[in-house]
């Protein structure tokens, strides 16, 4: 068993978890350890860390924030969002364009119908001679209005077409908007669960790794506090043994001889346990110290004896008791 002095205990403390296992397992220093011997022992020694780093990785880990960047995922999105809409988009334009380009064609073509027939018109009315009489500046007039009413439809016609067409256009805009949020907002829903899912896996491993170590270490304990007791038990029991062959000069073939000697007197000589018990002390005991204990290094059986006497009690040698015991007192009741 090792004894370890306070000095050195305070030492293998100070140096962390581990530090006196590494030592004994050393060795060199006989039954007792120093501070000066440990301190020599441990300049090779390394902490164990494993346990405070399961725990900082703990907190590490239960510490950590969600932070969405939308940089890394806008231009995907809107590359997607541009490659279906974008051709929407350009379609509405080119029908757009195609459509004022029909109303410039049919405005055109309207100013020219109207044009042709109000020249036919006065060259008829003037075939009959009649320019003059009012009836050529009336019918150019009224040539005129109806010019006028044909233009002014085809261009209410054009613009309705051309707000029908750019309202469709706003739409089509709106729709790639709303696209580019639903997909960020997926892309961010799907970011935050593949972050939790890794901060739940590094937790639980963090938690799995402290777990172990915390087994371990209680494991080393126990096997530690086991040994410990053993040692103090064995030592105890030796101490009991040492004690034992101080009081009597036997060995273990005379002890059962005197054991089996200690029966016969009971059953055979009829003898009283106590008178038995005197006859093995008579045979075997050196001295009666310690049968009862010792208080302060005096005997119990001395302290009660006096105790005795000074109550009035007849303390005597008896002849029963043996008479090679140099301390054998009888307690006369």
């Amino acid at each position: 068993m090792v004894n370890i002095s306070s000095d050195a205990q305070a030492v293998l403390n100070k140096a962390g978890t581990g530090a006196q296992q590494y030592v004994v397992n050393q060795g060199g220093f006989g039954s007792n350890l120093t501070s000066g011997e440990a301190t020599r022992l441990l300049s090779g020694f390394k902490p164990d860390t494993t346990g405070q780093d399961a725990i900082a990785n703990i907190n590490k880990v239960a510490s950590q924030k969600y932070n969405f960047d939308p940089n890394k995922f806008l231009p995907g999105i809107k590359d997607q969002a541009t490659s279906i809409f974008a051709p929407q988009q350009a379609q509405l334009e080119a029908i757009r364009q195609l459509q004022s380009s029909q109303y410039q064609d049919a405005s055109f073509q309207t100013n020219q119908d109207f044009n042709n027939q109000m020249q036919k018109e006065i060259e008829s009315i003037n075939n009959r001679g009649a320019f003059f009489s009012g009836g050529a500046v009336a019918r150019e007039g009224e040539m005129g209005d109806a010019k006028l009413r044909a233009l002014n439809q085809l261009g209410l016609q054009a613009q309705a077409a051309d707000f029908n067409n750019l309202a469709q256009q706003g739409l089509l805009a709106a729709e790639e908007s709303q696209f580019i949020q639903d997909r960020l907002y997926n892309a961010e829903s799907g970011a935050y669960s593949r972050w939790s899912d890794q901060r739940n896996f590094s937790y639980q491993a963090a938690v799995q790794q402290y777990q172990i170590f915390a087994s371990e270490r209680d494991f080393a304990r126990n096997v530690f506090e086991s040994d410990r007791s053993y040692d103090l038990q064995s030592e105890q029991m030796d101490m009991q043994q040492k004690q034992f062959e101080q009081q009597y000069s036997i060995d273990s073939e005379t002890f059962d001889m005197a054991k089996e000697k200690f029966q016969l007197d009971m059953q055979k000589s009829n003898l009283s346990y106590q008178q038995a018990l005197e006859n093995f002390k008579s045979s075997s005991a050196l001295t009666n110290s310690g049968l009862f204990g010792t208080t302060n290094g005096n005997d119990n059986l001395d302290l009660m004896a006096g105790i005795f006497k000074m109550m009035g009690g007849n303390v005597s040698n008896n002849p029963s008791y043996p008479t090679n015991t140099s301390n054998v007192i009888d307690l006369d009741l």
